[in-house]
C-alpha cells in the first residue's frame, strides 16, 4: 500500500489479497470437482446499494483484480440488482446470488436473469468462435501457418451461479 491511500482503497487492497489467498487454498477442490465446488465469494461495496450499474462495474473490476477461476461475485437478489445479475453472468463472471428468500417471484426473477445471462454469454461465445474461424482460415493465416505459426487457443469460460446457499446446503448435504 502506498502512503496517502484512502480507507476504502486500503480495504479493497487487503480484501483482494485475502480473497486471492482463499481462492488458492480452494483451487484443488475447485479443480477436483471440475468447477462444482471450491468457490470463494466476494461482495461488491455495500455503498453501491441500489446501484445496479455500479455493481456491474465493481463486479468486473473485482473479477479482473482477483483473477482467479474460483471467484464468485456476490450480488443481492434485490429488485435493483436483478438486471446486474444477468449482465455480470453475461460477462463470464460467476455469481453468488444471495437473499433470495423474499418471495417465489423474486426467485423466479433471479432464475430468469441467470438464464438470460447464460444465453447472452453463449451468444457472445458463438460470435467469438465464428470470428476465430474466419480469422484462422484463408490465405492470411495459411501463410503464417507455413512459417510455423500456431493457432490461438480459444478461452474457455466456466459460469456458475449459486442461487441460495442455505437451500443448496439443505438439499445437498452429505
Amino acid at each position: 500500500m502506498q502512503q496517502g491511500n484512502g480507507v476504502e482503497e486500503v480495504f479493497w487492497g487487503l480484501a483482494v489479497t485475502d480473497i486471492q489467498d482463499a481462492c488458492d487454498l480452494f483451487i484443488p477442490l475447485y479443480e477436483e470437482s471440475k468447477g462444482g465446488d471450491g468457490f470463494v465469494s466476494l461482495e461488491a461495496s455495500p455503498l453501491l446499494a441500489h446501484d445496479g450499474d455500479g455493481t456491474v462495474a465493481a463486479a468486473s473490476r473485482l473479477h479482473k483484480l482477483v483473477n482467479e477461476p474460483n471467484l464468485m461475485i456476490k450480488i443481492l437478489a434485490t429488485v435493483d440488482y436483478i438486471p446486474a445479475v444477468k449482465t455480470v453472468i453475461s460477462q463470464g463472471i460467476s455469481v453468488n446470488v444471495t437473499l433470495i428468500f423474499f418471495s417465489l417471484a423474486r426467485y423466479e426473477a433471479v432464475i430468469d436473469a441467470y438464464l438470460e445471462g447464460l444465453e447472452a454469454a453463449n451468444a457472445q461465445a458463438s460470435l467469438a468462435f465464428k470470428l476465430f474461424q474466419e480469422k484462422f482460415n484463408g490465405p492470411r493465416w495459411e501463410a503464417l501457418a507455413k512459417r510455423g505459426a500456431n493457432k490461438q487457443r480459444l478461452p474457455r469460460y466456466s459460469l456458475h451461479c449459486s442461487l441460495d446457499r442455505s437451500w443448496h446446503n439443505e438439499h445437498h448435504a452429505s
